[in-house]
């Protein structure tokens, strides 16, 4: 079983993170929507509206 995200130690969320933002600029994110969206994934943030449209026009939500 996967521990929680904010059970992880601050090395590992960092880590997290950093695969996150990677896999979404991929995805033809730019770096700081991926970061906005890196975030949400961790459960840090809400989506704003256009957060929420960018995520699904990848498939994300």
């Amino acid at each position: 079983m996967k521990k929680k995200f904010l059970n992880l130690s601050p090395k590992m969320k960092n880590l997290l993170m950093a695969k996150w933002i990677k896999q979404y600029v991929k995805r033809g994110l730019s770096l700081q929507d991926a970061q906005h969206a890196a975030r949400w994934k961790a459960g840090e943030w809400k989506l704003s509206e256009r957060m929420r449209n960018i995520l699904a026009s990848i498939d994300e939500l």
